[in-house]
C-alpha cells in the first residue's frame, strides 16, 4: 500500500495531513475478518444478536496515514483487511 497507493493518493491532494486509502488490493490474502452486525449507537428496534459470519481470504485492506509535522514522514495510524 506504502508504496503505490499512497504516492497516488498524495498526488490528488499534495497538502493534505491524513490520507486513507480503502479497499487497496493487495494480490494475497490478508486475513480474515467478520463483517459488523450493527451500528455502534443502536437504533431503537435494531438487531445486534446472532452468529458471525466468517469471511477468509480477504485480500484488500484499508489504511489511514498522517503526516508527521516534525519529520515530514507518512505514517500509519490504522491498517486492516477489508473486504
Amino acid at each position: 500500500m506504502r508504496e503505490n497507493a499512497l504516492p497516488r493518493e498524495l498526488a490528488k491532494d499534495p497538502d493534505a495531513t491524513v490520507i486513507r486509502i480503502e479497499k487497496e488490493p493487495l494480490g494475497f490474502p490478508a486475513g480474515r475478518g467478520y463483517p459488523r452486525i450493527g451500528r455502534a449507537n443502536q437504533v431503537p428496534g435494531q438487531v445486534r444478536e446472532g452468529p458471525l459470519q466468517r469471511i477468509d481470504n480477504i485480500s484488500s485492506a484499508t489504511g489511514v496515514w498522517e503526516k508527521n509535522p516534525v519529520t515530514g514522514e507518512w505514517e500509519p495510524v490504522t491498517i486492516f483487511p477489508d473486504q
